[in-house]
């Protein structure tokens, strides 16, 4: 009896609307004329913030052509485009494109995409003596002197830095872990992963 009922009222229930071609058409319309409106370099950034860099690539060329921008200004951002598709040449064609010398952040970028760590580092060191409340820049040294197998280094240059920036601890501790953990320093691994829950977490989710 249920089956009967529940077959009478979807045969006596009311059709779904139905919404109009021009209506469907109309809003699709609105739609395109609301993305055409958006800047070709705001697309271009947004699509580098979320990894499209082939899209990142095609706005930016959208927007240099559209707006007959000089590419002179925008060189930091197509470097850094490329260095995020791991593209050295084109990196090395952008900088070849400069008419001012580079910038100690663009130069980093070229160092890294090519794999000059030793020349990253030393710009970074460069980098902190200009800024040294940058915690950016130690981020970076310290990186490259892990792909350099500078351990022992790390470690030193680690507890020296949180010496006197204790507030940096959270965020750097985990270079002095992987450090000591490559050159098998297990009381020094215990002490640094004691030091900092969140560091712990990662490690064990790291090498599990």
């Amino acid at each position: 009896m249920l089956e009967g009922q529940r077959s009478l009222v979807g045969l006596f229930s009311p059709p779904a609307k139905r919404v109009p071609v021009t209506e469907k058409s109309g809003e699709h319309q609105r739609v395109v004329a609301f993305l055409r409106g958006i800047p070709q370099d705001v697309l271009a950034k947004a699509s580098l913030r979320s990894k499209a860099y082939t899209r990142a690539l095609m706005h930016f060329e959208a927007y240099i052509l559209e707006n007959k921008e000089n590419i002179q200004d925008h060189l930091t951002f197509l470097q850094t485009l490329y260095a995020a598709m791991h593209e050295p040449d084109g990196v090395r064609g952008v900088n070849a494109l400069r008419r001012e010398e580079p910038s100690l952040r663009e130069q980093i970028l070229e160092h890294e995409s090519i794999g000059l760590l030793r020349d990253a580092t030393a710009c970074y060191d460069r980098a902190i003596q200009l800024e040294s409340d940058q915690i950016g820049h130690y981020h970076g040294v310290m990186t490259s002197m892990l792909g350099l197998g500078q351990l022992s280094t790390v470690i030193t240059q680690v507890n020296g830095v949180l010496a006197n920036k204790h507030q940096w601890k959270s965020e750097l501790n985990t270079y002095r872990v992987e450090a000591a953990w490559k050159l098998g320093k297990w009381d020094l691994l215990e002490d640094y992963l004691s030091s900092g829950n969140e560091t712990h977490r990662l490690f064990l989710e790291a090498t599990t």
